[in-house]
Order: structure tokens, then sequence, then C-alpha cells
């Protein structure tokens, strides 16, 4: 009695931690309730009572795994018998508790009734039902706990029960809790399995990890040292724990990879957990990842960002393996409290029922849990991440620079745009980097959390119009924006000085012919002529030509004005076709236009009307150049 006692207290004090006053009164009559009802049913194949495991059961789905009051009853009075035979016990639980609650009762005992024969080659059809048969998939939370403790008490169950144990929880329940993001509860019933199961090669592997442990012995607390150091000058809340690899893991990467065990890198882990709001969750996560790496060289090829993108099964942490002095590598795990509650219990653990929302985002979660469960393609971490509330996004990313200083962009930014962000200098000279130490990538390549990034530059290097298509940020467009404008500022000045000293070489005033030249080239700001000259777009010797024959086209213009005054009289004109009028215009130099002749009128700068043949040579260029002032026009008798 004095057990049971102690265990209906532990129960009592989480329940206070998470439900409301008359919620825990709910959960104090089960216990009274179970304690009539149960008081003489035995677990099979062990001789212990029902009543003491059922409260080990319920502590943990209410402390641990964050269930609702429903749940933590049903876990009570598991066992009850509910058959028409036993129409008492039904009338008690209908009149004190929620009617899912009998359904619950009812689903448990199903299971506990199923033989599972040949578990290891029937899991998946096993697994189904196991499901299937559930009311509610917290009944499969529940029934995942219930073995959890029968596996922690497994020296008290028969030989027979051992085995029979160790198999279902190896390859039916283990499993089951993977898929299901409950992490903790995995770990745990994959390696008490493999204890029982294979107990050769269970001995060897712990006989190996022994003699790796007393070889370095006690090195971690120097390991960490520097890291709270560096913990404590950020300020957050935090606290570390040590991992030593379960010799399940280690023996299931051996199996998989054929690999010994001196290549195993995640031996010995530390996890680094730290409280904040979940709007800083990642940036801490990035931040202390950079402090980590600063104190001790990384193996790039081992950083894990499942933070941008969970697990399938909801597992959210940042890893990184890192190499202290004695040569011994040690996985970094980095997360959030509520990341870490997570993993350890699944996802409804760090959600609170105080506040009004847990029961709803609960029961979205199991809805889709049901087909993730029946459905390996569907993953658990994208229904968390929309789970998540609204302001929380994944359009930021972190990388660092390789004196470890961290950087967000946006996602989708560019090394380009990393180079802009450190100097504006660094941007115009960027030819590439090297990302993480060993790639070698050009100025367009995406970056990616965690990246290390290193900037090759060249002096003779400078900005292209292209390279505002491969920025993505306002800080690179801007200084690309103006470098370009610079370079074409210092362009146009050195245009003109070409200019000015050729007109001086051919004996032309500079101020009495520039005018000429913009109009009679098409231009419409000298600016735009003297970027040309300084690109060779246009040969200074045209401008030459232009000049030499300037008294001839002057005499033509004279004739060509004749004409013009002579066809506003007379029964020759040309008119703009989209309103019929008659217009004052003048030929161009630059070809020779009859009447009758396919032509196209174009506004001068000084607002003159000037006809070209649609076959001119300089046709092309204006119309495509200047589409806004071409006119449409005609010849009228």
């Amino acid at each position: 009695m004095e057990e049971i006692r102690t265990l209906k207290n532990n129960l009592f004090a989480a329940c206070k931690r998470q439900y409301t006053e008359k919620e825990c009164s709910l959960v104090a009559k089960a216990c009274e309730i179970g304690e009539k009802y149960l008081e003489d049913i035995k677990i099979e194949g062990l001789n212990l009572s029902t009543v003491k495991h059922n409260l080990k059961v319920a502590t943990i789905v209410v402390d641990e795994i964050n269930l609702d009051v429903n749940s933590t009853v049903s876990s009570v009075l598991a066992g009850c018998d509910l058959s028409p035979e036993s129409i008492e016990a039904e009338k008690v639980i209908s009149e004190n508790f929620s009617p899912s609650v009998a359904g619950f009762i009812r689903s448990l005992n199903k299971i506990v009734a199923l033989d599972f024969v040949n578990v290891q080659s029937n899991a998946e059809k096993f697994r189904n039902i196991l499901v299937n048969i559930s009311e509610d998939l917290r009944v499969v939370i529940i029934k995942l706990v219930d073995r959890l403790i029968s596996m922690r008490e497994l020296d008290e169950f028969t030989p027979e029960w051992q085995n029979k144990l160790s198999v279902e929880s190896m390859f039916l329940y283990a499993p089951l809790a993977h898929r299901m993001g409950l992490y903790n509860i995995y770990t745990e019933l994959s390696n008490r399995s493999f204890q029982n199961i294979n107990t050769g090669e269970y001995d060897a592997i712990k006989q190996q990890l022994d003699d790796i442990l007393i070889k370095n012995k006690d090195f971690l607390p120097d390991f960490i040292s520097p890291i709270e150091k560096k913990l404590k000058e950020l300020g957050v809340e935090y606290q570390i724990k040590q991992r030593i690899k379960s010799p399940f893991s280690i023996w299931k990467k051996l199996d998989k990879q054929h690999i010994g065990i001196e290549d195993i890198y995640d031996i010995y882990a530390i996890r680094v957990i730290f409280d904040t709001s979940i709007e800083k969750e990642k940036f801490l996560c990035w931040q202390i990842y950079a402090y980590v790496t600063d104190i001790y060289p990384q193996m790039f090829s081992r950083t894990r960002d499942w933070i941008s993108k969970p697990r399938s099964n909801g597992y959210e942490s940042l890893h990184t393996t890192v190499q202290y002095s004695n040569g011994v590598w040690v996985e970094v795990q980095i997360r959030s409290k509520r990341m870490d509650k997570v993993a350890e219990y699944g996802p409804a653990s760090h959600w609170s029922y105080k506040d009004g929302t847990h029961a709803s985002v609960l029961e979205n979660w199991l809805a889709e849990i049901r087909d993730i469960v029946a459905n390996d393609k569907l993953a658990l971490g994208d229904i968390l991440e929309s789970m998540k509330p609204d302001s929380i996004t994944n359009d930021q990313i972190y990388v660092f620079t390789p004196d470890k200083k961290i950087k967000n962009f946006n996602r989708g930014a560019t090394l380009l745009d990393f180079a802009y962000d450190i100097h504006s200098d660094v941007g115009n000279k960027c030819v590439g980097g090297i990302i993480n130490e060993t790639i070698n990538v050009d100025k367009s390549y995406k970056l990616k959390n965690g990246d290390t990034v290193f900037v090759r530059t060249l002096k003779t290097q400078r900005p292209s119009i292209e390279w505002l298509k491969i920025s993505t940020s306002a800080k690179a467009k801007y200084n690309i924006r103006k470098t370009l404008n610079e370079e074409r500022n210092n362009l146009i000045d050195l245009g003109k000085d070409t200019l000015k000293r050729k007109l001086k070489n051919w004996k032309y005033d500079f101020n009495d012919k520039i005018n000429d030249i913009v109009q009679y080239f098409g231009y419409k700001y000298g600016a735009d002529l003297y970027y040309d000259i300084a690109t060779e777009k246009l040969n200074t010797l045209k401008i030459k030509e232009f000049l030499d024959n300037k008294a001839v086209i002057s005499s033509q213009k004279q004739e060509q004005t004749l004409v013009k005054t002579k066809e506003k009289t007379g029964t020759r004109c040309l008119v703009n076709k989209e309103d019929g009028k008659r217009i004052q215009y003048m030929t161009s130099n630059c070809c020779e236009v009859k009447f009758g002749d396919k032509v196209f009128g174009f506004i001068s700068s000084t607002a003159e009307i000037k006809i070209h043949s649609i076959n001119c040579p300089n046709a092309g260029y204006l119309m495509s150049r200047f589409p806004y002032r071409i006119l449409n026009v005609e010849w009228r008798e």
C-alpha cells in the first residue's frame, strides 16, 4: 500500500502542473475506481499489481507526453472489464467520466488480447492492425508507454515473456514510436530489446564502448567548460546534457554502413539546450553553433540542419561534430527547450492545456498522424511546421564568415549578396567563393544554412549589369547600381574629353558643333553620345565624315527647305495618319526621300519633324531606341 500511495502522489503532483483543479479531481476519482476494480488483476507473465503498473503509465502520460485528462484517466483504468457481463464497472465509469474514456479502455483491452505471432515478418501488418483497432491514436501512445514500463521491469517477467515483449518492442512498438515522433520511447525500447534479443552482440559492443570510455576518461567536463563560458556571455538560460551513444545505435550504424566502431564520430555527444521564445530559436541555434565551431575545429560534412527542415518524425535540432585537443570527435546537438521536449516525448509535450489551445492543436495532430503511420511517404515534420504560429517562417538562413561571425539572409540569397554584406569593395571585386573550406563556387551560388563562406576577389574585377540578376538583397543591388553609375559617369567624362580632343584636331569648335552631332546621330542627351564614344559603340570617324560634309549637307538642307515650302502651298504634302492633318517637316540628311516613298517621321530634340525612308540605315536604330518619337505619316496629293 505504501508503494501505491507514493505512486499516486507522484501522479497527482504531475497533474497539478498540467491540469485544472476539476481535471485533477477526475484523476483522483479514477485512482479510487481503479483500486477497486483492478485490485485482484495481475499483469500476464508478471506477478505484479495492475494498479501499480497503471499509475506508472499514467504519470508518464501526463508529465512527459502531456496528453489530456481523458488519456490519463484511461491509463489509470486500463484493464477494467467493460464486457457486457460487467455492467457495474461500465456504469461507474460512464457516470463519472467522458464517454471517450470507456472507448479508450476497450481499445486498450483489445490490444492486450491480440496475439502477435511472427512479429518480425508481419510488423507492417500488425502496426496497421494496432492503429486501426484504436478508437483514437491516444490509445496507441498510452500503449507505447505501457510497453515502456514493462520493458523497464523486464527482469520481473518469465523468460518466455521476456522474449515475447522484446521481439514485439523491437519490431512493432519501437518503429511505431519513431514514426510518431516519440523519440525517447523509441530509443529506450530499441536498446532494451536489443540487449535481450542480441545479448552476445550487445555485450561485445558494450565492451568496445567501455574500452573507448576508459581510454578517454573524464575529458567531457574540460570539453564543455569553454562552451559554458560563451553561453554565460550570451546571457541565455541553458543546460548541457552529456550522452554516450547506446549499443543499439552503434550496432545499427555498424550493420548499415559496414564500418568499425573507430569510424563512428558521435560516440560522445553533448546537448546544449537553451530557453527562449519560438521566434528567436533559429537565430540562437546558429549563434551557439558559431561559438562552438570557433572554439573547436569542425567536420563540415557532419553538420546537420534539422531546424530549417525537421526530420520526418518531427525532430528539430542543429548538429555539428567537432574535435577536442585529444583527437576525440564529439557531436554537439543544439536545440531550444521546446525542440528538446518534442524530440524526447513527442509533439504534444510542449503544449499547455491551461492556455486553452492545446486540445484543438492536439486533435489536429492526431488526425494527421494516423495518415503518417499508415503512409511512410508523409512527413510529421511538415505537419509540425504547419502548426507553428503564423509569424514563424523558414525564410531566414544563417551563414558564417571565416572568423565565425554570423550573418542572416533571406532564403535564396547568393554568394554575391554575402560579399556585398561584408563590404561594397569586396562585392565589387567578387569572382566567386569557397564554401566550408572545400567547395569552390561562383557568384550565383545560393547560400545554405550553416555555410562558412570565404569570398574570392580579384583587383581587376568590376560589376556588370548581369550582377543585378544574381543579387537578391537591397544592399547588393544598391551598391551594384551605384558602382555601375560611377563607372558610366567616368566613361561619359572620358568620351567627352575624347570628342573634344578629336574636334580640336579636326579644326572644329566643340561648342558650335556638339548640338548638330547629337541631333544627327539621334541621341536625346549628349551623355549618351559620350558614353557610346568611350565604349566604342560610335566610331569617331563617322562624326568626322558628318562634319566634313557639313557644307554639302547645309546646301541640301536649303534645297529641302524650299521643297518643303513648295509642298506646303502645292498639291503634294505629308499628313499624320492618325489625325489626317498636314505636318511641317524637314527631310533627313542620312537618306534621300522622294515623293511616294514609304517613310516615317521622327521628332528631333528641337521638336522638328524629320522624315526618314523606311530603308534608311538609321531606321532600325531610331525605331527600337526611340519608339515614342516615331510618327506614322503618308504622302497626300
